[in-house]
């Protein structure tokens, strides 16, 4: 883990986990091993996903970075130090979707709709995407700032697209229109 002084010029941040309950068991030990004085842990459950993720985002208001965390998803214990080090404003750890072919759930092109599989990602690095998923998802204030709120987070049909629903993804393309495309860093 960092120490001290290298969390100190990270700022202050916020976890936010998401779909709590059984399922998050290993989020929440995971969690604790962050350093309390600069990682804050902020739990939401709910049927309502953007407006869980945009009550994460509230919570954060005062905070340098956020990152999202789904129940689905259990990162390393370096993936939150590695995705802070790699100095993006909006970027996500490599993480899959829960059913086969077990695609990444970051986005290869938007036309036609096509998400990375594992083989296909390159071994190591920063990969720009046109979105993303939330499940890993390392956000800077200046993202959530520069998008604005308080409907970071919305549902409903892509304009554009009108068969590919999805916050996450709506989030990603109205942050990429702002000056903070999303990217995938593959060592996490």
């Amino acid at each position: 883990m960092m120490d001290r002084g290298w969390w100190a010029a990270q700022g202050r941040g916020l976890v936010g986990i998401l779909h709590t309950g059984s399922v998050a068991t290993g989020l929440l030990h995971w969690a604790r091993t962050l350093p309390v004085e600069h990682v804050e842990v902020a739990t939401v459950e709910g049927l309502q996903i953007a407006r869980q993720r945009n009550m994460v985002v509230e919570r954060a208001a005062r905070k340098d970075w956020l990152l999202f965390l789904d129940s689905d998803c259990l990162p390393t214990a370096d993936a939150l130090p590695a995705l802070l080090a790699g100095g993006r404003s909006l970027v996500s750890a490599v993480v899959l979707e829960r059913y086969p072919p077990f695609r990444t759930t970051a986005v290869r092109s938007l036309e036609p709709l096509a998400r990375w599989l594992l083989p296909d990602l390159p071994a190591r690095g920063l990969l720009d995407v046109p979105a993303v998923g939330t499940g890993c998802l390392l956000i800077r204030r200046a993202v959530w700032e520069a998008v604005g709120g308080p409907h970071w987070f919305r549902c409903g049909q892509l304009p554009g697209y009108p068969d590919m629903l999805g916050e996450d993804m709506d989030f990603c393309l109205r942050a990429a229109q702002v000056g903070h495309a999303p990217a995938l860093d593959c060592d996490v």
